[in-house]
């Protein structure tokens, strides 16, 4: 089977150019003309070349390509294990057939046994992880997913209490605190975690791009003995809450191969899928899940765990926001900017609800968060569009801020840039304001500042331009931890106030799960733990 020729195939209704063929199959003009040739002589097709300006190419097709692809498919469902099959599910079918494919898939998925004691959850996600590095998690699917393979020293529950996770205690001074291991935590590999990984992997995280801004308060990090350690630090009124920190998750390299502590150890991940197995020796509470796939399929839509053929269970949880943050470098003056928020805020959320047909609550970034509103002002001119740097070109979430602003006067201009390259930072942002998604972290006190002063930050290198940022920054790190519930709460409003930094809605999060599996629960990241789920 080729993918091109089931491309070419949809595309019979019409005749094309040999050159706009090409563009839309994205193969040059010398490899369509050489596998026309081919296929001519395959007896799949007659071609007839339209070569030259204006002149298209007539194609007659010999056979039902799609109808024996569709056959040959089918039959793999039956007969192959389903990371094999996926790679064609992709493709360019028909509406029906890919609707029909997908049905055939469903029983696949979901929570079975494989042998006694042993149970596998099948999951279908559209992309793949981003990174499988703790010190690279910097997003939700891939932080999810590495919460489960690694541990940190500490963690902080859902009513923001500390638990200890590889720290099985510490003690805590103005300059240092020790840290005394759990002993036997064995990494996936059968080696034992010392304090020697510890401080590897922490003044590893010194050095990282990710992580070097943030741990620069700790100075030097001292081996005990095996199980313990002492971490120096000058001003870190945040150091339990900061090796709480995802990306500071401990890890070794075996074998060419990034490995933790944590319930599952990554059997295999690729393109295609990422397999979790479950870790045996795991020092605490064992999964009950033995094997976790997570099978790509691009064009899948349906969010459900499980087998979308059994009854489902839904669950939902607000989580995150998205938000505008404004460039420093902006033009528009100061009435200009607050119209456009208070436009925003006045409107855009019953755009989003007439068109999705969902109730949303006042957008907010922080639990309790209270904004004054601004008063109306008449809409001010603008002389050329308010640029806004955005990801997602085909989401209508975005083309509904565009929309709602061009109704109240505001033309806009939508400059798209790709996700990868906000994460590794490669973006020189151009706009006006930049729209993007987040989510916080638990503390929310030391997950705000990581969103505010952290390099990971998806708006660090808008924010740090701004005179207020490195004083700012001073100042947290001279206050008392407890302190900066209070300190963000003020400095969220004041951002919202000025226009620089405000959210547009709160993101629901909607989960629907094959009701065999229980235990599911949506954490920080907008996902499930795999660790608590379980089957009847």
């Amino acid at each position: 089977m080729e993918k091109i020729l089931l491309s070419l195939y949809q595309l019979r209704h019409k005749d094309y150019s040999q050159k706009e063929l090409s563009e839309i199959l994205k193969i040059s003009q010398k490899q369509l003309s050489r596998k026309l040739d081919i296929w001519q002589f395959e007896n799949v097709l007659i071609y007839e070349s339209g070569k030259g300006r204006g002149n298209k190419t007539k194609i007659q097709w010999l056979i039902d390509i799609e109808a024996i692809y569709y056959a040959k498919v089918k039959h793999l469902i039956k007969t192959d294990t389903l990371d094999k099959v996926v790679q064609y599910l992709a493709w360019d079918w028909s509406p029906l057939q890919q609707q029909i494919l997908f049905k055939k898939v469903n029983p696949q998925l979901g929570l079975y046994k494989i042998s006694d004691h042993k149970e596998k959850l099948t999951i279908t996600k559209r992309y793949k992880l981003f990174t499988v590095h703790p010190l690279e998690a910097i997003e939700a699917k891939s932080a999810n997913v590495v919460m489960s393979v690694f541990n940190r020293l500490f963690t902080y529950n859902e009513n923001e209490q500390l638990e200890y996770n590889l720290a099985h205690h510490y003690e805590l001074t103005e300059q240092y605190i020790d840290i005394y291991l759990r002993p036997n935590v064995q990494f996936h590999d059968g080696t034992l975690l010392t304090s020697v990984d510890v401080k590897r992997c922490l003044e590893t995280a010194k050095k990282h791009h990710n992580t070097q801004e943030l741990l620069a308060p700790i100075s030097t990090i001292t081996i005990i003995n095996p199980l313990s350690l002492r971490i120096y630090f000058n001003q870190c009124p945040h150091i339990l809450a900061l090796l709480s920190f995802v990306p500071l998750s401990i890890y070794k390299v075996s074998k060419d191969k990034i490995i933790g502590t944590g319930p599952y150890y990554i059997k295999a991940n690729n393109e295609v899928k990422t397999v979790l197995k479950r870790f045996d020796q795991y020092y605490a509470h064992r999964a009950f899940i033995d094997t976790i796939e997570m099978i790509y399929i691009p064009d899948y839509t349906q969010t459900i765990i499980g087998n979308p053929e059994n009854p489902l269970t839904t669950i939902e949880k607000e989580m995150g926001y998205y938000y505008l943050c404004k460039s420093v470098n902006s033009q528009l003056n100061a009435d200009q900017i607050q119209y456009i928020r208070n436009t925003l805020i006045d409107h855009y959320r019953y755009a989003i609800n007439k068109h999705f047909k969902v109730s949303l609550n006042s957008p907010k970034v922080l639990k309790q968060s209270k904004y004054i509103k601004s008063k109306q002002l008449l809409p001010p001119i603008f002389t050329s569009p308010v640029m806004i740097d955005c990801i997602g070109k085909n989401d209508i979430r975005i083309q509904l801020i565009k929309t709602t602003l061009e109704e109240h006067n505001v033309p806009v201009h939508l400059n798209y840039i790709k996700f990868d390259h906000v994460m590794t930072k490669t973006h020189l942002f151009e706009g006006d304001f930049f729209c993007f998604g987040e989510y916080l972290e638990i503390p929310e006190s030391i997950s705000y500042y990581n969103f505010i002063f952290n390099p990971s930050s998806s708006i660090y290198n808008i924010l740090k331009a701004y005179p207020w940022f490195e004083p700012l920054k001073k100042y947290y790190l001279s206050t008392p931890f407890d302190k900066w519930p209070r300190i963000n709460h003020l400095l969220d409003r004041w951002l919202h106030k000025e226009g620089i930094l405000f959210p547009l809605y709160n993101k629901n999060i909607k989960l629907k799960y094959d009701s065999n599996i229980n235990g599911v629960k949506i954490n920080e990241m907008g996902f499930i733990t795999f660790q608590d789920i379980w089957m009847k």
